[in-house]
């Protein structure tokens, strides 16, 4: 029997990302600071809330929409800003459209993977997080840019400004990317897409499958790789690939020139 692919708990997103994401990736966006102990309240605190239920006396209508600084949102609770959302193709941009198809605000960091002008455009609900970090001319730059590009309006978080110490769940970040790198870091992920459509772009490439299995399609060819399998093309063809089992997929990939 199929699974049901809908969910609605945050706990049922935390146990389906655990088995799909790389563990580099996974353990990035669990782990917290020095001790933990920051994650550890806030998950604590949250626990606490809960929603009382009343049966009796009920109104004949429910209405959850309100406003924030001005703007108003279908319900109370609006997509906070926050990092790692690389770890999908369309990023914070994905986020954005899923919040705009709810009527609900989403938050852009500005250490965000997707540019404001993408963010904005998919939702015109968009408020900007600025850091207080780089100097005052930087900022103002971002937030002027920010303004620019449709955000309603401003986050500024004062409480972190420099990276705090991370011995446990940050992915370590190789000195050069030579061969021996570029096999340790190769995709892991079971599920892995090129992004789920065909794109091109100038130079060549070749890539060799490690482990799992690559379906690869250049034009309105499709070829399986299995582990050994190589493939050689012109970039300036469509093309586009995606894992072909549940098996994790290691693979390794060069591109000349280096513009994709």
């Amino acid at each position: 029997m199929a699974r049901n692919p809908w969910f609605e708990t945050v706990a049922e997103a935390q146990r389906r990302a655990k088995k799909r994401l790389p563990p580099s990736v996974y353990s990035a966006l669990l782990a917290g600071s020095e001790l933990g102990i920051t994650r550890d309240d806030n998950t604590a605190a949250f626990g606490e809330l809960g929603f009382a239920p009343h049966v009796a006396g009920l109104s004949g209508e429910r209405e959850l929409s309100t406003t924030v600084t001005g703007q108003h949102i279908s319900m109370p609770v609006m997509i906070s800003p926050t990092g790692v959302q690389a770890v999908h193709p369309d990023g914070e941009v994905a986020v954005a459209r899923a919040a705009a198809a709810r009527g609900t605000a989403v938050g852009l960091s500005s250490f965000g993977s997707k540019p404001i002008e993408e963010v904005a455009a998919a939702n015109p609900q968009t408020f900007f997080q600025m850091y207080w970090a780089g100097n005052r001319d930087w900022m103002l730059a971002a937030i002027e840019r920010a303004r620019n590009a449709g955000a309603v309006g401003l986050i500024v978080t004062l409480d972190w400004s420099f990276s705090q110490g991370r011995d446990w769940g940050s992915p370590s970040i190789p000195e050069k990317m030579d061969l021996k790198a570029m096999v340790r870091f190769a995709p892991e992920a079971p599920g892995a897409t090129s992004g789920g459509h065909p794109h091109s772009h100038v130079g060549e490439e070749c890539g060799i499958v490690l482990a799992g299995e690559m379906i690869f399609w250049v034009g309105d060819d499709k070829v399986r790789l299995e582990a050994g399998d190589a493939i050689y093309l012109d970039s300036a063809l469509p093309h586009q690939w995606t894992a072909g089992s549940s098996e994790m997929l290691q693979a390794v990939w060069l591109i000349t020139p280096p513009t994709f």
